[in-house]
């Protein structure tokens, strides 16, 4: 991965500087409402909220081919010189997207928003509350910080899945309308009034959870790898996983037979999947302990069959507390 991001950084660079400023660089006057912004964004739930967030008045593309790994994906130069091209390029990074920071590092000198929600530290930090009226000083105190956050700055072993907390998504959809207004400042008043429309609908996905756990005396989920420790922070739900944070942990013997052991003494009885992978491990665990499996989505990205089905954000996440309910019998 390194080398490549080298690579593609040395070929950009090279690109860039042959076109000239004036060829990459377009004259983007959004002063009226004569042309759509444009805007790339990494993940399937950042390209939810940007889409909801902008709405008419921009077009929204993820750089991810549909169900592609984040972790592994690696975009073309062509990718690379189509964001160079456009208004704003919103991610993550960190150990998320490892090649997002190259194309900000290569991008930087462009006239194009470059926004790392991986610089905003409420976002990741697993003891907050839920504030009705504390959004508004995070954003801004967060916005007038940024640089204080640095290149360099990382989060480490902490789980980059904040987007399964609905909490959270309100609170990234406050950064983002509030990064896209400064830049943008003709679509300011559409842009906070499709927040608006958002956030009560990300407020209703939230009480749902809430409504779903009050109602359960088991509390346990098992999952294949720990994706999950958000919904234990905002909502008490806590995930026994056989692997780490990473699908590619591997777990050593004691752990298995100490996972085995809890799995028996709390009567666990369905191990959680996520969609479309093929884990072995897991499921001869499953296949040992005789456990039915059931599977969440992780929502990183949709499939064309989703898509065609008109699936998005807030249907899946209420699929997956259909999923909850049924593993927390």
């Amino acid at each position: 991965m390194k080398k490549f991001v080298f690579l593609i950084s040395f070929i950009l660079v090279f690109i860039l500087a042959s076109c000239g400023s004036d060829t990459v660089s377009k004259d983007k006057d959004h002063s009226s409402e004569s042309e759509p912004i444009e805007i790339f964004t990494t993940l399937y739930p950042l390209e939810f909220l940007v889409e909801k967030i902008v709405g008419d008045t921009g077009e929204v593309t993820s750089i991810l081919p549909t169900g592609a790994d984040a972790h592994t994906y690696e975009p073309s130069v062509k990718t690379i010189v189509d964001i160079a091209e456009s208004d704003a390029f919103i991610f993550i990074g960190h150990q998320m997207e490892p090649y997002a920071h190259s194309i900000e590092d290569t991008l930087k000198d462009e006239d194009v928003l470059l926004l790392s929600l991986g610089k905003y530290d409420q976002l990741f930090q697993h003891e907050i509350e839920h504030e009705e009226d504390g959004h508004d000083n995070e954003t801004d105190e967060a916005h007038e910080n940024e640089g204080d956050h640095g290149e360099g700055h990382q989060h480490g072993d902490q789980d980059p899945h904040f987007w399964l907390d609905p909490v959270r998504m309100i609170e990234a959809g406050e950064i983002i309308t509030d990064r896209l207004s400064h830049k943008f400042p003709a679509y300011k008043d559409e842009y906070e009034k499709n927040f608006q429309e958002l956030q009560s609908e990300l407020e209703q996905l939230d009480q749902q959870f809430k409504e779903l756990i009050q109602n359960k005396n088991r509390k346990t989920i098992l999952v294949a790898h720990a994706a999950y420790g958000y919904w234990e922070s905002r909502y008490g739900i806590q995930q026994l996983s056989v692997r780490g944070l990473s699908s590619s942990q591997e777990p050593s013997q004691k752990e298995l037979e100490e996972m085995a052991r809890e799995i028996q003494e709390k009567e666990i009885t369905f191990m959680i999947l996520e969609q479309n992978t093929d884990d072995r491990l897991t499921k001869m665990i499953a296949e040992e302990l005789e456990l039915d499996i059931i599977h969440l989505h992780n929502l990183s990205s949709l499939t064309d069959k989703e898509l065609n089905q008109n699936k998005d954000y807030i249907t899946i996440m209420k699929d997956n507390i259909n999923v909850l309910d049924q593993a927390l019998q």
